[in-house]
């Protein structure tokens, strides 16, 4: 029987790895958010969402630039990794998934893009082919359910950019069965992980969003951490 940490355990982890690292890894976290924003602000130039045909093709166009964005999630996820690992770190790690593999970091996107895509669409034809002025229950139903649906997908593939840099020669299908796999009976104890930071969380946003910076390290670093635990109990 396989021997996981606990979140406890993990947390402890990432918070002793993290010494001396927060200002490197904030930096990054930064510049991560602003190329977001850049790229997000040019969609809203491009686009006014205010039909059904426009608010796909907006959708069309934040799904072009996630997959852009999935190139740097690639290579966050090798910066933290370095984190967990105890190596050296610098903000031009952020940009490592350029350097390796990028076409297989654009796909691994795409799996989740894909599904963050077909999961919103009913709940956004709904709104627009209804009429309504106000959200309605029904509407609200729809996009919950189809939320449920892509938080399972994506805790089943939430390992996938992890695998990318320790089996950059495995293809893309090989990296989202190895995620599924690895992830198999571990979906709760994630899910209760990202839980568990909520409380940080709350306290990050009534205290002027600042302390948040730290908490987006600490985070990642525990994800990481608990990629390390899953790989190393294979």
């Amino acid at each position: 029987m396989k021997h996981y940490k606990t979140s406890a355990e993990l947390k402890a982890t990432a918070r002793e790895q993290l010494l001396g690292k927060y200002g490197t890894t904030i930096g990054a976290a930064l510049l991560m958010l602003l190329i977001s924003l850049f790229l997000s602000s040019f969609a809203l130039m491009e686009v006014n969402p205010d039909n059904l045909a426009s608010v796909i093709l907006y959708r069309v166009i934040l799904f072009l630039l996630e997959l852009f964005m999935g190139v740097l999630v690639s290579g966050n996820a090798y910066m933290y990794m370095n984190v967990v690992y105890g190596q050296p770190v610098t903000v031009s790690d952020l940009f490592f998934g350029f350097r390796q593999h990028p076409d297989k970091a654009i796909l691994i996107q795409l799996a989740f893009s894909v599904t963050d895509l077909a999961c919103s669409l009913p709940g956004i034809i709904y709104d627009n082919v209804s009429g309504s002025s106000y959200r309605t229950l029904f509407s609200v139903l729809i996009e919950l359910a189809f939320f449920f649906v892509y938080l399972v997908v994506a805790l089943m593939l939430s390992q996938s950019f992890y695998l990318l840099q320790d089996f950059p020669d495995r293809s893309v299908p090989d990296l989202l069965k190895m995620s599924i796999r690895l992830m198999k009976g571990n979906k709760w104890r994630f899910f209760r992980m990202l839980l568990s930071f909520i409380p940080l969380t709350l306290l990050g946003i009534i205290t002027l969003f600042i302390p948040l910076l730290w908490l987006h390290s600490y985070v990642e670093t525990s994800l990481a951490a608990f990629y390390q635990d899953l790989i190393a109990a294979e």
